[in-house]
């Protein structure tokens, strides 16, 4: 068919490519069997759905924005479905690989300094930071005045016991923890407590 694609990456047992108008078309009008997946390029986290790099990162309150560069969570986006190499050269980069987000999308623990070198890695699509809207449930959102119950996880840092300070600060209370561990390098930890919808 004589196709000139963007991007071509093997998978072994299928190809993944990302076509222009013209050449799609063409696949289209052919005999050769293929998946469209339309929603590629898009993030969805908790009720966020957003393609960075065609609407940009969605609009979030002021207070609800992340405003360091210092290590923290962002999100990193590859090109097409995640292969084990990319993942190794992250971590080999200094940056903790958390969890998974459709599409393509990985939550890490790194620096602002580290995820904007990271983006000039070949299969990287995208960087940003992992906006604090971004963690809270719709469901917590929705809710007016105390919240007697509430589970938080957050990542261990190696500072547990200031983050449960931070929660007391804000006029929370936690009521028991327990730590899960992910990896030697990656724990987390869940909180039952008490807190205010606002302060989350």
């Amino acid at each position: 068919m004589g196709l000139k694609p963007i991007l071509e990456l093997d998978y072994s047992s299928f190809r993944w490519y990302k076509l222009s108008d013209v050449d799609f078309t063409s696949l289209s009008a052919g005999e050769v069997p293929f998946t469209s997946v339309a929603d590629a390029g898009t993030v969805s986290v908790m009720d966020f759905r957003f393609d960075p790099l065609v609407s940009g990162e969605p609009a979030v309150p002021a207070g609800l924005r992340a405003t360091s560069a210092s290590p923290g969570f962002y999100m990193i986006q590859f090109v097409g479905p995640t292969k084990d190499s990319w993942l190794a050269q992250l971590e080999a980069a200094g940056i903790s690989v958390l969890q998974y987000y459709p599409q393509n999308t990985y939550l890490t623990w790194t620096t602002g300094e580290t995820a904007k070198v990271a983006e000039g890695l070949r299969f990287v699509r995208w960087q940003g930071s992992f906006q604090p809207a971004y963690k809270i449930s719709p469901f917590l959102r929705a809710l007016n005045g105390r919240i007697t119950n509430v589970a938080i996880t957050f990542y261990n840092d190696g500072n547990i016991q200031d983050t449960l300070t931070r929660i007391t600060d804000l006029g929370g209370g936690y009521i028991f923890s327990r730590i899960k561990v992910q990896s030697t390098a990656h724990m987390g930890l869940s909180v039952g407590g008490i807190i205010r919808p606002g302060d989350l």
